[in-house]
């Protein structure tokens, strides 16, 4: 492949817009280098993919995951069908006569495991058990398992572990050496404000079957390329090479997003799913992100979300990114995050017009859900959550529940080793234990049919990260 081979950088004196400062950053996983490379690795509807891998079913078989009379998630042949998460059993039998429903596992009072039972829905069981996301959680562990595998030692490996279902990589430091040997004058000793020479110019970028999200027409010199898209181009090659031994362990597809921050990573992973990854160029971003609303967004929907659409007209992105920082921040002022465990609250605002800005780049370490709006000093280190955290809806792949923003409540503490995850709050009610909420087995409280995957998800990242 083009460019696989050690090359010498242009030697034309020419310069990148790139300094040897912004490379060294690369090298120490620094939020402060434009050139820094995050990937998201989202597992395409990973309950149901579960069951049917499980089951040994063909990926076309429409498969939903049932939990008493209720589908909790289904995978991507079942949709189009006319139902979604919630949805009652009759229905979905209606509307998708061949669909296989799996209930999920259960623990059962006097029994020492959980087990795949045929009377689950028994209305008598149904009192007394209390579903088992044990499976899930095992099949999460062998794909995390499998990625730390895959990726060099540390220091060359930073994971964050996002949910069940998605996993947060930095891979600067990996792509650094790389970058390094093929173009090892980059390694020469210059002064840290100089420019970098641009890369070779005929050299070929082959992004094989990556959607790359496409820039303007008449972006300045739309055939040059720079430093950025070599470095989003290896770590293409890294995340497209991780995915395809997930599947020939595991049989699990799953998509991703690769870009120069979280924000942008998770919003690529969605952008083209099933089994595909996304990669968004600096020049991209602006036109990416206006295809999106703010209230598509984690952190910024909600109460945020509807005071700044009624202030400024619209939630469109494309919108907002015309109105200035300053008239922004003047207008929301009295809108502040709220603190979460030790976490500090950040005006919303103030940066939301720096995502789509690749001059001021950033990794909002404290989760998505502050994405735009949150960021963490970069010395700042093992970050603890003591709370669960509120969430605003968003669109997913199906997978789990529908996100609501919900009251927050004290949960279990949760380490994470550079960032801290988004992470869900159960709705506080009577525990029933019958069809109108699920008994949590891990924390007894009950939680509402629409965010249980979502709450059990919580535990899940939880006990992944607990391992040494």
């Amino acid at each position: 492949m083009s460019g696989l081979s050690q090359r010498s950088a242009s030697s034309d004196g020419a310069r990148s817009q790139f300094t040897y400062r912004d490379l060294r950053r690369l090298s120490n996983y620094s939020p402060h280098s434009p050139l820094r490379v995050i990937a998201l690795v989202d597992y395409d509807a990973f309950y149901a993919q579960c069951e049917t891998v499980r089951l040994k079913l063909d990926p076309a078989q429409p498969l939903a995951v049932q939990q008493w009379n209720a589908i909790i998630a289904l995978n991507y042949a079942a949709r189009g069908f006319g139902f979604s998460r919630g949805a009652s059993v009759e229905d979905v039998k209606r509307l998708c006569p061949n669909i296989v429903l799996q209930h999920v596992a259960t623990w059962r009072e006097g029994e020492s495991s959980w087990a795949y039972r045929e009377d689950a829905t028994d209305p008598a069981m149904m009192k007394r058990d209390k579903a088992a996301l044990d499976p899930y959680r095992i099949q999460s562990r062998k794909s995390l398992k499998i990625i730390m595998n895959h990726l060099p030692p540390t220091p060359l490996q930073r994971i964050e572990k996002a949910s069940v279902d998605e996993v947060f990589l930095d891979l600067s430091k990996q792509v650094h050496a790389i970058l390094l040997e093929r173009y090892p004058q980059l390694a020469l000793e210059n002064d840290q404000e100089s420019l970098l020479p641009l890369p070779p110019q005929d050299i070929v970028l082959d992004w094989e079957t990556d959607h790359l999200v496409d820039f303007p027409a008449d972006t300045l010199n739309p055939h040059h390329f720079d430093w950025d898209d070599v470095v989003l181009n290896i770590g293409a090659q890294i995340t497209r090479n991780l995915r395809k031994e997930i599947f020939d362990s595991l049989q699990y597809t799953c998509s991703a997003g690769i870009a120069h921050n979280k924000v942008l990573a998770k919003l690529g992973a969605g952008y083209k799913k099933p089994n595909q990854q996304t990669v968004i160029r600096a020049r991209a971003v602006d036109p990416f992100l206006s295809t999106y609303k703010m209230t598509s967004m984690r952190g910024l929907a909600g109460i945020f979300g509807a005071r700044a659409e009624k202030a400024f007209g619209s939630s469109s992105i494309a919108d907002l990114l015309t109105i200035s920082q300053e008239h922004m921040v003047a207008t929301l002022e009295d809108l502040r995050a709220t603190p979460h465990g030790h976490q500090s609250g950040i005006f919303l605002a103030a940066n939301l017009k720096a995502a789509a800005d690749e001059a001021t780049p950033a990794w909002p370490c404290l989760s998505i859900g502050l994405a735009f709006h949150g960021l963490v000093k970069e010395e700042q280190k093992n970050q603890r959550i003591t709370r669960f955290m509120p969430m605003a809806p968003e669109q997913d792949d199906g997978d789990g529940p529908t996100r609501k923003r919900i009251k927050s409540d004290p949960g279990p503490d949760i380490s994470m080793k550079d960032t801290t995850s988004t992470l869900h709050a159960e709705v506080d009610g009577p525990d029933t234990g019958g069809t109108d909420g699920y008994l949590c087995p891990t924390c007894t409280k009950t939680i509402a049919p629409a965010n249980v995957l979502e709450h059990l998800d919580w535990h899940v990242a939880f006990d992944l990260q607990e391992q040494p």
